[in-house]
């Protein structure tokens, strides 16, 4: 599992390249370690439950984890995916953790998804993406009472 730890102030000195899949688009879920296991794991149910319908790299978020460290019941979750983690520090909003991903990552497109989000519907980021283009930058959905 490839692991990315952005330098303070520093992220131009660390950009992974997108993994041996080639995928260029990513798909980002923000892992706080405030918020424990459990949102972690139904995101990971739900994401298993409902295929992308569309080649992509998972990285978790790692948000707050003491001494930058994923435990191992993250890792062996991540492990069958191919999920890279990018530790961060436990500072600021969601959108904060959001761009220094978009920093410090190597991808054309980021799908970012908060702490509590679940994937419901099977194709989901093939029909988020098919949206884009020259005249559509970004496209998003929520459901979420905390968004």
């Amino acid at each position: 599992m490839d692991r990315a730890v952005p330098n303070s102030g520093d992220s131009a000195s660390v950009k992974p390249e997108g993994d041996a899949s080639g995928a260029r688009l990513c798909v980002a879920h923000l892992v706080r370690y405030a918020n424990g296991w459990d949102p972690f794991d139904r995101f990971m149910r739900s994401y298993e439950e409902n295929p992308a319908g569309v080649d992509h790299d998972l990285v978790a978020l790692c948000k707050g984890f003491p001494d930058q460290e994923i435990p191992a019941a993250f890792q062996e979750r991540l492990a069958p995916y191919g999920g890279r983690v990018l530790m961060l520090d436990d500072t600021g909003f969601d959108i904060g953790s959001y761009w220094a991903a978009a920093q410090t990552l190597d991808y054309d497109v980021f799908c970012f998804l908060n702490s509590f989000s679940l994937i419901l519907d099977p194709g989901w980021l093939a029909k988020m993406v098919s949206h884009l283009g020259p005249s559509v930058g970004i496209v998003g959905a929520t459901g979420s009472w905390a968004s």
